[in-house]
């Protein structure tokens, strides 16, 4: 990317009041991006959530 425009664009993250109901089981879930571009560019992004 040139950086001159967004990668991705995605929709606003609901609100406190929304109701979300998860479609797998309840347990620990860990979610791990890696991206990588030609220059040496790499972007690393991790996180974990718990679903009840």
């Amino acid at each position: 990317p040139t950086g001159a425009a967004p990668v991705a664009q995605f929709e606003p993250v609901p609100g406190p009041d929304s109701d979300f109901t998860p479609q797998v089981p309840p347990g620990e879930y860990t979610v791990v991006i890696r991206a990588l571009w030609e220059g040496g560019v790499e972007v690393f992004y991790a996180f974990s959530l718990s679903v009840e």
